[in-house]
C-alpha cells in the first residue's frame, strides 16, 4: 500500500521564461525517461525551507508571496556559465545547466532568507552556506555526446530570466522523495 505523507519542507523556485522552457523541454523529448521524476524547468531559490505550524497549500503560497513579496522583485536572471553532469545524495548523474546569478538574484536570495527567519521559518544550514543555481534538464539523466553538445549549442553564455515562481512542497511516498507543486493564488 502507498502511502503519502505531504511535509511542512518546502522550497522556493523561480521559473524561467517560455523559451528556456521550450528549449529544455526538446532536450527531454529525446532523453531517456528520468528514473525519479519530471519537474517544470526551474531554479531552486530556496530549498530546505520549513513551517513552524501545519498550513494549507493555498496558506503556504499567500503567505510565502507575501512574506517575499515575490511577485514584485521579478524579473531576476542568471547567465549560464557551465553545462555538467551533477549527482547528489538523492539522485544520480544529472544533466543540469549552471547559472552565475546576478546581483539582483543573489541579493534577493539573501533578502528572503532574513524574511523567512524573521517569520520563524527555518531554512536548512547547508542552504546558508552554498548555492549552485541549476536548470536541471531530467533529473537522474546525465547529457552525454550529441546531447551534451546540443545543449552547450542552445545554452552555452545564455541570460536566462526568471518571471515567474511557485513553491515545491516534499512529500514522502514510501521510500521517495516527491514534489508536490503549490501555484500561487
Amino acid at each position: 500500500m502507498t502511502r503519502e505523507v505531504l511535509t511542512r519542507e518546502f522550497s522556493i523556485c523561480l521559473l524561467p521564461t517560455d523559451d528556456v522552457i521550450t528549449d529544455i523541454e526538446a532536450l527531454r523529448v529525446r532523453l531517456p525517461d528520468s528514473p525519479y521524476r519530471d519537474d517544470v524547468p526551474h531554479i531552486t531559490l530556496l530549498r530546505g525551507i520549513s513551517s513552524g505550524a501545519d498550513m494549507s497549500d493555498e496558506a503556504l503560497a499567500d503567505d510565502i508571496g507575501m512574506t517575499l513579496s515575490l511577485s514584485s522583485r521579478l524579473p531576476l536572471s542568471g547567465t549560464v556559465k557551465l553545462i555538467d553532469n551533477k549527482s547528489n545524495q538523492f539522485y544520480t548523474d544529472t544533466g543540469v545547466v549552471i547559472l552565475e546569478s546576478s546581483k539582483e538574484l543573489l541579493d534577493f536570495r539573501k533578502d528572503a532568507v532574513n524574511r523567512l527567519l524573521e517569520r520563524d521559518y527555518t531554512v536548512e544550514a547547508q542552504e546558508l552556506s552554498t548555492y549552485t543555481p541549476h536548470v536541471t534538464v531530467r533529473l537522474g539523466v546525465p547529457l552525454q555526446g550529441r546531447f551534451m553538445d546540443e545543449t552547450k549549442l542552445r545554452f552555452d553564455d545564455r541570460i536566462i530570466r526568471f518571471n515567474s515562481w511557485l513553491l515545491f512542497r516534499l512529500v514522502l511516498q514510501d521510500d521517495k522523495r516527491l514534489m508536490h507543486v503549490v501555484r500561487p493564488s
